[in-house]
């Protein structure tokens, strides 16, 4: 094949794989996107015999004492992945196993690749795939520690060995399938609705191994009066869902609309008590609003948020209204509250954007015009009754309060499981829940938790890291701001709905002369992107600096999951947590990776990525990441997967394809011209100069 068609067809790869859109309209495939994972547990111990899931990847990584499943426990499992793999034209690939363990693929039902042994890295003979939709079955199966890492990449004509792409995997939806993801959604409700504090097991989980969602705090209510307005509160308490259509805070009161009013009036009057209340700050001055709403723009708040101005929560069910923001706090409270979301409330899903003062002041102002104005007052409360009420509804069981205030007696899980679950929060009337919070679910999900009670309890006591992340990508939003797989991220689709609050430019549209890109990175390769420990620095806002300093956005910190998520990301790739060493030190590769990032002859990389002390010497549209962050950063093998292809990787790219088709560079006086040489020297010269640094 001529290198020119073999570019072509890369490319036309490429371009289909990246749009799940556009390879539907070539095929249409009734099938959706993932491959189905099936787990059976070698020796089921607490957890269930079998599981199954719909996955990103055919990958995973399970180290030893850790669950591959959600749904079952630690030790020796078998896993299975299933599914099609789609190309838009007919492909000849070579398949590439690479991890520990037995591993086994099939296309069509015919035997295409066998691996077994520690650091496995095992190729099939090359194999035409036909266009459109070819099955395959590919298994692994664990060490006797439980232990496993194992990864599918494929090799074609026009692209080096790289992981399937998620937009080429499809998978049949099965009943069996469907009724495991239904008990891990439950599975998933249970801990997030706080489930555990009033029904906690006979014997304690391990903190260490449970789920981690266990955990979750509620907000603390110990400095409330500082914070919360007292008419708000009565308000909320009445009906938590008028505020905020999602919310996990269940109605609590009960009885006539009189006696559900004075409880409310009783236990604002009491939280109003608790803390002392900042003095009113000045007020803020006629820009501060405008320049709020250009901040609100600009930092993509739209993406998880209606406007402040907004009405109602139709038709954006995944939508934080912020309507009654302002009329929520008293006055001062809401600035504080976004420059420290977190404070009082660890697992809190508001990001935090570290703001200076004047920005949240701005933003404040900003929700304050736009938005409702306060509650009407409700009237007189009686907080010494209010305190004795807040005992008797058992808030103590989920939010910390002054000392004397103690949790309510609680139920055992076991005794729910035995029969009680059809009463209570799980009961599918007012009469059969009685005087137990109400969450206002609905018969789906009654029927899913009572499932998980009586049948999968046990699983809570340990957990798969790969489905902590996943399941955290999607409590967090992250694509609001970050496309994922091929899917546009919903602040670049709802930008539009910001352009009059003062942003210069929607997301994702071309920037303006003299301007540069605001492209967000995707999330699709994070875990097998950027080292494990160096991300968990980053989502805990720990870094000294931006990796992207010319954005406009910010990546916020989200400090309780930044460990817990960072793993999990690089295990649901199949790739190890601890960090890469540097190389040891060779001047010669020193030497050549010096040079070959230096304008004269070399790649001129030094045009668009500052080094050492140095800033980019004539950035024009996108500036590339400061090398010293950059170096510890990365995957070497990303890095190299990156440097051959990076249109392949993204497609929005700014960054040029140093590399031909036969793995040869323009630069041919430096290592003989040989790409992969090359590229290793200007990573190690990168590696060895960040670790100096």
């Amino acid at each position: 094949m001529a290198r020119a068609d073999r570019t072509r067809r890369g490319h036309a790869l490429l371009l289909l794989l990246a749009a799940p859109c556009a390879l539907a309209a070539q095929e249409a495939p009734a099938r959706p996107q993932g491959v189905r994972v099936v787990v059976e547990a070698l020796r089921p111990g607490a957890g269930r015999a079998t599981d199954q899931r719909v996955d990103r990847l055919v990958a995973l990584g399970v180290p030893a004492g850790t669950a591959p499943s959600a749904l079952t426990a630690p030790g020796p499992f078998r896993v299975t992945w299933s599914g099609y793999v789609n190309v838009p034209l007919r492909e000849r690939v070579v398949f590439v196993h690479e991890g520990e363990g037995t591993f086994a693929l099939e296309l069509e039902g015919k035997p295409v690749l066998a691996s077994q042994g520690t650091d496995a890295t095992r190729r099939s003979q090359p194999v035409r795939l036909a266009k459109g939709a070819t099955r395959f079955v590919a298994r692994a199966t664990s060490n006797l520690r439980g232990e496993l890492f194992a990864r599918l990449l494929w090799e074609g004509t026009a692209f080096r060995a790289e992981p399937l792409p998620p937009a080429a995997l499809t998978y049949d939806p099965e009943p069996a399938l469907a009724e495991a993801e239904a008990l891990r959604a439950a599975r998933t409700r249970f801990a997030l609705l706080r489930c555990a504090a009033c029904h906690p097991p006979t014997q304690p989980w391990s903190a260490d191994a449970a789920m981690p969602e266990l955990t979750r705090d509620a907000p603390d209510l110990r400095d409330a009066g500082a914070r919360l307005s007292a008419s708000w509160v009565a308000a909320w308490l009445l009906d938590p869902r008028r505020f905020h259509p999602q919310s996990e805070m269940p109605r609590l009161l009960h009885g006539s609309d009189a006696e559900q009013a004075r409880d409310a009036r009783d236990l604002a009057a009491w939280l109003a008590g608790l803390g002392t209340a900042p003095a009113d700050p000045a007020a803020a001055g006629p820009a501060a609003p405008a320049a709020g709403g250009a901040l609100f723009a600009r930092l993509g708040c739209i993406g998880c948020h209606q406007r402040p101005d907004a009405e109602g929560a139709a038709g954006a069910p995944d939508l934080v209204p912020l309507r009654h923001a302002a009329a929520k706090f008293r006055p001062g409270a809401l600035a504080a509250f976004l420059r420290a979301p977190a404070r009082g409330h660890a697992w809190t899903r508001m990001p935090d954007f570290q703001l200076g003062a004047d920005e949240a002041e701005a933003l404040a102002a900003f929700l304050a015009a736009k938005g409702a104005p306060p509650s009407a007052e409700a009237g007189a409360g009686d907080a010494a009754r209010g305190a004795r009420r807040a005992a008797e509804l058992g808030c103590a069981n989920c939010h910390a309060l002054p000392g004397g205030t103690a949790p309510r007696a609680a139920l055992e899980l076991a005794r729910l499981a035995q029969g009680e679950a059809e009463r209570g929060c799980l009961g599918a009337d007012a009469a059969a829940r009685g005087t137990a919070p109400d969450f206002a679910l609905d018969a789906a999900a009654r029927a899913g938790l009572r499932a998980f009670v009586r049948t999968a309890a046990a699983t809570l006591a340990s957990d798969a890291p790969a489905e902590f992340a996943a399941r955290t990508v999607a409590r967090l939003q992250c694509t609001a701001c970050h496309s994922l797989d091929g899917a546009r991220d919903r602040w670049t689709l709802r930008a539009g709905e910001v352009r009059d609050l003062g942003a210069d430019a929607a997301p994702g549209t071309p920037p303006a002369e003299g301007s540069v890109s605001q492209g967000r990175p995707a999330l699709t390769w994070a875990g097998e992107k950027v080292q494990t420990d160096w991300l968990v620095e980053f989502l805990a806002g720990r870094s000294t600096e931006r990796t992207r300093p010319w954005l406009h956005a910010r990546m916020p910190a989200f400090p309780a999951v930044a460990a817990p998520l960072a793993r999990g990301l690089a295990l649901a790739h199949g790739q190890r947590t601890e960090a890469e060493a540097p190389p040891v030190a060779d001047p010669v590769l020193v030497a050549a990776g010096q040079r070959l990032i230096g304008q004269s002859g070399g790649f001129a990389c030094v045009t668009c990525h500052g080094i050492g002390t140095s800033e980019a010497t004539q950035v024009f549209e996108a500036p590339g990441i400061h090398f010293r962050i950059a170096a510890r950063r990365l995957r070497s093998e990303y890095y190299r997967r990156w440097l051959f292809d990076p249109l392949r990787i993204d497609p929005a790219t700014r960054m040029p394809k140093f590399a031909d088709e036969q793995g040869r560079t323009a630069i041919v006086d430096v290592l003989g011209g040989d790409a992969a040489r090359q590229f290793a020297a200007i990573w190690h010269h990168l590696r060895v100069a960040s670790r100096d640094r």
